[in-house]
Protein backbone atom coordinates (compact mmCIF):
# COMPACT_ATOMS: atom_id res chain seq x y z
CA UNK A 1 0.00 0.00 0.00
CA UNK A 2 1.45 3.28 -0.98
CA UNK A 3 1.64 6.49 1.56
CA UNK A 4 -0.62 7.94 -0.43
CA UNK A 5 -3.47 5.33 -0.58
CA UNK A 6 -2.45 4.41 3.28
CA UNK A 7 -3.67 8.08 4.11
CA UNK A 8 -6.51 8.37 1.74
CA UNK A 9 -7.88 5.31 3.60
CA UNK A 10 -7.05 6.95 7.01
CA UNK A 11 -8.73 10.05 5.51
CA UNK A 12 -11.84 8.22 5.06
CA UNK A 13 -12.29 6.44 8.15
CA UNK A 14 -11.67 9.55 10.23
CA UNK A 15 -14.97 11.13 7.88
CA UNK A 16 -16.72 8.49 8.87
CA UNK A 17 -16.26 8.70 12.51
CA UNK A 18 -17.35 12.57 12.37
CA UNK A 19 -20.72 11.15 10.36
CA UNK A 20 -21.56 8.54 12.74
CA UNK A 21 -20.09 10.45 15.94
CA UNK A 22 -24.03 11.92 16.71
CA UNK A 23 -25.21 8.03 16.90
CA UNK A 24 -22.84 7.73 19.84
CA UNK A 25 -24.08 10.43 22.01
CA UNK A 26 -25.39 9.70 25.18
CA UNK A 27 -29.03 7.84 24.69
CA UNK A 28 -31.69 9.78 26.32
CA UNK A 29 -34.73 8.41 28.62
CA UNK A 30 -36.99 7.89 25.45
CA UNK A 31 -34.08 5.89 23.66
CA UNK A 32 -33.75 3.59 26.15
CA UNK A 33 -35.22 0.38 25.75
CA UNK A 34 -38.37 -0.83 27.79
CA UNK A 35 -36.42 -4.13 30.11
CA UNK A 36 -39.41 -6.30 28.68
CA UNK A 37 -37.85 -5.31 25.42
CA UNK A 38 -34.09 -5.15 26.36
CA UNK A 39 -34.06 -8.73 27.66
CA UNK A 40 -37.08 -10.67 26.10
CA UNK A 41 -37.78 -13.97 27.82
CA UNK A 42 -39.09 -17.04 26.10
CA UNK A 43 -39.66 -20.32 27.44
CA UNK A 44 -39.65 -24.20 25.94
CA UNK A 45 -39.64 -27.83 27.29
CA UNK A 46 -36.18 -29.87 26.90
CA UNK A 47 -37.37 -33.07 28.19
CA UNK A 48 -39.26 -34.75 31.45
CA UNK A 49 -37.01 -33.33 33.99
CA UNK A 50 -35.81 -29.87 32.74
CA UNK A 51 -36.89 -26.89 30.57
CA UNK A 52 -35.22 -24.21 28.84
CA UNK A 53 -35.34 -20.47 29.78
CA UNK A 54 -33.92 -18.18 27.09
CA UNK A 55 -33.26 -14.62 27.05
CA UNK A 56 -33.29 -12.39 23.90
CA UNK A 57 -30.73 -9.55 24.41
CA UNK A 58 -30.28 -6.37 22.14
CA UNK A 59 -27.70 -5.30 20.63
CA UNK A 60 -26.08 -2.18 23.25
CA UNK A 61 -27.45 -4.28 26.39
CA UNK A 62 -26.00 -7.45 28.65
CA UNK A 63 -26.97 -9.29 31.29
CA UNK A 64 -24.95 -10.73 34.35
CA UNK A 65 -24.72 -14.20 34.83
CA UNK A 66 -24.67 -14.32 38.91
CA UNK A 67 -28.02 -12.15 38.81
CA UNK A 68 -30.34 -14.85 38.20
CA UNK A 69 -32.49 -16.72 40.28
CA UNK A 70 -34.93 -19.42 39.66
CA UNK A 71 -38.18 -20.48 41.89
CA UNK A 72 -41.27 -22.20 42.04
CA UNK A 73 -44.53 -20.43 42.18
CA UNK A 74 -43.96 -21.83 45.56
CA UNK A 75 -40.96 -20.13 46.22
CA UNK A 76 -38.67 -22.89 46.62
CA UNK A 77 -35.18 -21.52 45.21
CA UNK A 78 -33.95 -24.08 42.28
CA UNK A 79 -30.34 -24.67 43.06
CA UNK A 80 -29.24 -27.04 39.78
CA UNK A 81 -29.67 -24.81 37.04
CA UNK A 82 -27.18 -25.07 34.48
CA UNK A 83 -25.86 -21.71 33.36
CA UNK A 84 -23.43 -21.30 30.45
CA UNK A 85 -20.50 -19.62 31.06
CA UNK A 86 -20.55 -15.70 30.03
CA UNK A 87 -17.84 -13.27 28.95
CA UNK A 88 -15.43 -11.67 31.50
CA UNK A 89 -16.05 -8.17 32.07
CA UNK A 90 -13.76 -6.51 34.15
CA UNK A 91 -14.05 -3.24 36.10
CA UNK A 92 -12.38 -1.16 38.92
CA UNK A 93 -14.89 -1.51 41.90
CA UNK A 94 -16.25 -5.22 41.46
CA UNK A 95 -13.36 -6.91 39.63
CA UNK A 96 -14.44 -9.85 37.08
CA UNK A 97 -17.77 -11.13 36.57
CA UNK A 98 -19.66 -12.97 33.88
CA UNK A 99 -22.09 -11.24 31.30
CA UNK A 100 -24.18 -12.53 28.44
CA UNK A 101 -24.56 -10.90 25.26
CA UNK A 102 -27.39 -11.70 22.35
CA UNK A 103 -29.01 -14.13 24.29
CA UNK A 104 -28.51 -16.31 27.56
CA UNK A 105 -29.88 -20.34 27.07
CA UNK A 106 -30.25 -21.54 30.88
CA UNK A 107 -31.50 -25.25 31.65
CA UNK A 108 -33.33 -25.53 34.79
CA UNK A 109 -34.81 -28.34 36.13
CA UNK A 110 -38.24 -29.48 37.00
CA UNK A 111 -39.58 -31.15 40.67
CA UNK A 112 -41.20 -34.20 40.16
CA UNK A 113 -44.49 -32.21 41.44
CA UNK A 114 -44.25 -30.49 39.18
CA UNK A 115 -43.57 -33.22 36.58
CA UNK A 116 -46.89 -34.89 37.79
CA UNK A 117 -49.16 -31.89 37.11
CA UNK A 118 -47.63 -31.35 33.35
CA UNK A 119 -46.59 -27.48 33.41
CA UNK A 120 -44.27 -25.77 36.10
CA UNK A 121 -44.69 -22.29 37.32
CA UNK A 122 -41.51 -19.87 37.63
CA UNK A 123 -40.12 -16.95 39.18
CA UNK A 124 -37.34 -15.92 37.67
CA UNK A 125 -35.68 -12.76 38.34
CA UNK A 126 -32.50 -11.09 36.41
CA UNK A 127 -30.58 -7.69 35.82
CA UNK A 128 -28.99 -6.27 32.89
CA UNK A 129 -27.33 -3.05 31.74
CA UNK A 130 -27.27 -0.77 28.40
CA UNK A 131 -23.74 0.04 27.32
CA UNK A 132 -24.45 3.67 27.71
CA UNK A 133 -23.85 2.98 31.72
CA UNK A 134 -27.60 2.25 32.88
CA UNK A 135 -28.02 -0.39 34.73
CA UNK A 136 -31.62 -1.89 34.92
CA UNK A 137 -33.33 -2.46 38.40
CA UNK A 138 -33.30 -6.50 39.18
CA UNK A 139 -36.66 -7.89 36.71
CA UNK A 140 -38.75 -10.40 38.41
CA UNK A 141 -41.08 -12.08 36.02
CA UNK A 142 -43.38 -15.44 35.92
CA UNK A 143 -43.00 -18.00 33.69
CA UNK A 144 -45.26 -20.88 32.55
CA UNK A 145 -44.05 -23.98 30.89
CA UNK A 146 -46.34 -26.67 29.46
CA UNK A 147 -44.45 -29.98 29.58
CA UNK A 148 -46.97 -32.38 28.24
CA UNK A 149 -47.87 -32.14 24.40
CA UNK A 150 -45.54 -28.68 24.03
CA UNK A 151 -44.49 -27.92 20.62
CA UNK A 152 -40.00 -28.96 20.53
CA UNK A 153 -39.26 -26.53 18.08
CA UNK A 154 -36.04 -24.94 19.24
CA UNK A 155 -36.85 -20.55 19.62
CA UNK A 156 -36.06 -18.43 16.98
CA UNK A 157 -32.66 -16.89 16.41
CA UNK A 158 -32.09 -13.64 17.53
CA UNK A 159 -31.77 -11.01 14.44
CA UNK A 160 -28.86 -11.68 12.32
CA UNK A 161 -26.06 -9.02 13.34
CA UNK A 162 -25.44 -6.14 10.23
CA UNK A 163 -22.65 -6.75 7.76
CA UNK A 164 -19.99 -4.79 6.59
CA UNK A 165 -17.14 -2.81 7.90
CA UNK A 166 -19.12 0.26 8.31
CA UNK A 167 -22.36 -2.05 10.24
CA UNK A 168 -19.37 -3.38 12.38
CA UNK A 169 -17.44 -0.17 13.44
CA UNK A 170 -20.56 1.19 14.07
CA UNK A 171 -21.76 -1.81 16.32
CA UNK A 172 -18.21 -2.08 17.78
CA UNK A 173 -18.06 1.74 18.94
CA UNK A 174 -21.48 2.40 20.12
CA UNK A 175 -21.43 -0.56 22.58
CA UNK A 176 -17.96 0.62 24.09
CA UNK A 177 -18.52 2.78 27.56
CA UNK A 178 -15.05 3.40 28.84
CA UNK A 179 -15.49 6.50 31.38
CA UNK A 180 -11.20 6.77 31.63
CA UNK A 181 -11.11 8.19 28.33
CA UNK A 182 -13.30 10.63 26.09
CA UNK A 183 -15.99 9.21 23.83
CA UNK A 184 -14.29 10.66 20.51
CA UNK A 185 -11.09 9.39 21.01
CA UNK A 186 -12.19 5.74 21.92
CA UNK A 187 -14.57 5.94 18.96
CA UNK A 188 -11.47 7.14 16.92
CA UNK A 189 -9.37 4.21 18.48
CA UNK A 190 -12.01 1.49 17.62
CA UNK A 191 -12.23 2.74 14.18
CA UNK A 192 -8.06 2.86 13.63
CA UNK A 193 -8.07 -0.42 15.35
CA UNK A 194 -10.12 -1.97 12.90
CA UNK A 195 -9.09 -0.34 9.98
CA UNK A 196 -5.63 -1.46 10.97
CA UNK A 197 -7.07 -5.20 10.83
CA UNK A 198 -8.65 -4.15 8.09
CA UNK A 199 -5.70 -3.36 6.18
CA UNK A 200 -3.87 -6.82 7.18
CA UNK A 201 -2.26 -5.45 9.52
CA UNK A 202 -1.32 -8.98 11.31
CA UNK A 203 -0.07 -9.83 7.84
CA UNK A 204 3.85 -9.80 7.04
CA UNK A 205 5.74 -6.33 7.20
CA UNK A 206 6.75 -4.34 5.83
CA UNK A 207 4.40 -4.06 3.22
CA UNK A 208 1.42 -3.63 5.65
CA UNK A 209 3.02 -1.48 8.18
CA UNK A 210 0.36 1.06 7.38
CA UNK A 211 -2.17 -1.38 9.36
CA UNK A 212 0.07 -1.95 12.25
CA UNK A 213 0.44 1.83 12.98
CA UNK A 214 -3.28 2.44 12.57
CA UNK A 215 -3.66 -0.96 15.50
CA UNK A 216 -0.90 1.18 17.49
CA UNK A 217 -2.51 4.34 17.22
CA UNK A 218 -5.77 3.00 18.17
CA UNK A 219 -5.01 1.32 21.24
CA UNK A 220 -3.29 5.25 22.00
CA UNK A 221 -6.01 6.59 21.88
CA UNK A 222 -7.88 3.91 24.22
CA UNK A 223 -5.77 5.21 26.91
CA UNK A 224 -6.47 9.10 26.77
CA UNK A 225 -7.44 10.21 29.93
CA UNK A 226 -10.72 12.65 30.51
CA UNK A 227 -10.36 15.87 30.99
CA UNK A 228 -9.10 16.70 34.50
CA UNK A 229 -9.06 12.46 34.62
CA UNK A 230 -6.11 12.23 37.01
CA UNK A 231 -4.67 15.45 37.04
CA UNK A 232 -4.63 17.67 39.74
CA UNK A 233 -7.82 19.38 40.94
CA UNK A 234 -9.71 15.98 42.30
CA UNK A 235 -11.28 16.30 45.79
CA UNK A 236 -13.49 14.82 47.58
CA UNK A 237 -16.84 14.09 46.34
CA UNK A 238 -19.58 16.26 48.09
CA UNK A 239 -22.03 14.47 50.45
CA UNK A 240 -25.85 13.84 49.60
CA UNK A 241 -28.96 13.77 51.80
CA UNK A 242 -30.69 10.84 51.10
CA UNK A 243 -34.56 10.64 50.58
CA UNK A 244 -36.43 7.08 50.86
CA UNK A 245 -39.98 7.79 49.46
CA UNK A 246 -41.69 9.80 46.78
CA UNK A 247 -43.15 12.46 49.96
CA UNK A 248 -40.10 13.14 51.52
CA UNK A 249 -38.66 14.07 47.85
CA UNK A 250 -41.36 16.19 47.44
CA UNK A 251 -41.14 17.96 50.51
CA UNK A 252 -37.61 18.13 50.15
CA UNK A 253 -37.59 19.81 46.99
CA UNK A 254 -40.69 22.01 47.46
CA UNK A 255 -39.21 23.95 50.37
CA UNK A 256 -35.36 23.85 49.40
CA UNK A 257 -35.90 27.52 47.62
CA UNK A 258 -32.82 26.85 45.31
CA UNK A 259 -31.86 24.26 42.74
CA UNK A 260 -31.96 20.81 43.70
CA UNK A 261 -29.88 17.91 42.48
CA UNK A 262 -31.17 14.54 42.63
CA UNK A 263 -28.71 11.39 42.16
CA UNK A 264 -30.42 7.95 41.49
CA UNK A 265 -27.69 5.46 42.90
CA UNK A 266 -27.49 1.85 43.48
CA UNK A 267 -24.36 -0.13 44.96
CA UNK A 268 -24.74 -2.45 42.17
CA UNK A 269 -24.44 0.01 39.57
CA UNK A 270 -21.15 0.38 37.94
CA UNK A 271 -21.41 3.89 36.58
CA UNK A 272 -22.70 5.22 39.76
CA UNK A 273 -19.42 4.80 40.82
CA UNK A 274 -17.56 6.21 38.46
CA UNK A 275 -19.15 9.27 38.37
CA UNK A 276 -18.60 9.80 41.96
CA UNK A 277 -14.40 9.21 41.37
CA UNK A 278 -14.02 10.23 38.41
CA UNK A 279 -17.18 13.28 38.07
CA UNK A 280 -18.08 14.68 41.07
CA UNK A 281 -14.74 14.92 42.82
CA UNK A 282 -13.29 17.42 40.16
CA UNK A 283 -13.08 20.65 42.02
CA UNK A 284 -14.55 22.70 39.17
CA UNK A 285 -18.01 20.17 39.26
CA UNK A 286 -17.77 19.92 43.43
CA UNK A 287 -17.82 23.66 43.52
CA UNK A 288 -21.19 24.04 41.58
CA UNK A 289 -22.94 21.45 43.28
CA UNK A 290 -22.40 22.47 46.44
CA UNK A 291 -24.52 25.52 45.57
CA UNK A 292 -27.34 23.23 45.08
CA UNK A 293 -29.75 20.76 47.33
CA UNK A 294 -27.78 17.66 46.70
CA UNK A 295 -30.23 15.12 47.11
CA UNK A 296 -30.04 10.96 46.88
CA UNK A 297 -31.84 8.56 45.84
CA UNK A 298 -30.37 5.00 46.93
CA UNK A 299 -32.17 1.91 45.09
CA UNK A 300 -30.11 -0.89 46.25
CA UNK A 301 -32.82 -2.93 47.51
CA UNK A 302 -35.25 -2.95 44.95
CA UNK A 303 -38.14 -1.65 47.40
CA UNK A 304 -41.29 -1.23 46.87
CA UNK A 305 -40.43 2.27 47.61
CA UNK A 306 -37.53 2.34 45.24
CA UNK A 307 -39.70 1.20 42.26
CA UNK A 308 -42.18 3.98 43.11
CA UNK A 309 -39.29 6.74 43.03
CA UNK A 310 -38.09 5.26 39.50
CA UNK A 311 -41.77 5.16 38.77
CA UNK A 312 -42.40 8.31 39.16
CA UNK A 313 -39.89 9.77 36.96
CA UNK A 314 -40.38 6.93 34.00
CA UNK A 315 -36.71 5.26 34.35
CA UNK A 316 -35.42 1.85 34.49
CA UNK A 317 -32.45 2.47 36.89
CA UNK A 318 -29.19 4.21 38.04
CA UNK A 319 -27.26 6.29 36.85
CA UNK A 320 -29.72 9.48 36.67
CA UNK A 321 -29.49 12.46 37.66
CA UNK A 322 -32.50 15.15 37.37
CA UNK A 323 -32.29 19.20 38.30
CA UNK A 324 -35.32 20.80 40.09
CA UNK A 325 -35.68 24.78 39.79
CA UNK A 326 -36.39 26.69 43.07
CA UNK A 327 -39.94 26.70 42.86
CA UNK A 328 -39.94 22.65 43.26
CA UNK A 329 -40.15 21.92 38.67
CA UNK A 330 -37.98 19.60 37.19
CA UNK A 331 -35.63 20.95 34.96
CA UNK A 332 -36.01 17.86 32.45
CA UNK A 333 -34.02 18.81 29.37
CA UNK A 334 -31.15 19.12 32.12
CA UNK A 335 -31.92 15.20 32.96
CA UNK A 336 -28.42 12.97 32.74
CA UNK A 337 -28.80 9.38 32.03
CA UNK A 338 -24.86 7.69 32.04
CA UNK A 339 -21.67 8.21 32.65
CA UNK A 340 -20.65 12.21 31.97
CA UNK A 341 -17.06 13.60 32.11
CA UNK A 342 -16.49 16.40 34.81
CA UNK A 343 -16.50 18.83 31.60
CA UNK A 344 -19.81 17.64 30.62
CA UNK A 345 -21.06 17.32 33.67
CA UNK A 346 -20.19 20.83 34.17
CA UNK A 347 -22.02 22.11 31.09
CA UNK A 348 -24.93 20.57 32.57
CA UNK A 349 -24.37 22.38 36.02
CA UNK A 350 -24.24 25.70 34.52
CA UNK A 351 -27.19 25.64 32.83
CA UNK A 352 -28.80 24.52 36.01
CA UNK A 353 -27.69 27.10 37.96
CA UNK A 354 -28.51 29.50 35.09
CA UNK A 355 -31.69 28.67 35.16
CA UNK A 356 -32.17 29.47 39.10
CA UNK A 357 -31.30 32.96 38.16
CA UNK A 358 -27.88 32.40 40.06
CA UNK A 359 -24.66 33.34 38.22
CA UNK A 360 -23.15 30.52 36.64
CA UNK A 361 -18.84 29.92 36.75
CA UNK A 362 -17.71 29.09 32.89
CA UNK A 363 -17.75 25.73 32.10
CA UNK A 364 -14.03 23.94 32.44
Amino acid sequence: MTLLHFGRKLLGLVAMLIHLAPAFAALTPDELLDPEKAFQISTRPLDEQSVEVRFAIADGYYMYRDRFRFETASGKLLADVELPPGKLKKDAFFGETQTYRREAVIRVPIAPEDRQRGSVKLKVTSQGCADVGVCYVPQEQMVEVALAGAPRTPAAPADATATGFMASAAAMTARMHFPLAPQWALALGALLIIGGVWFRAIDSLPQNAGGVVLVLFGAGLNTVPVSGGHAPGRVEAPAFDRVTDVRELDSRVRGAGRITLLDFYADWCVTCKEMERFTFSDAGVRARMLRMQLLQADVTRNTEADKALLKRFGLFGPPAILFFDDSGREMRELRVIGFQSAAQFGRVLDSALRGSGAPAGGSR
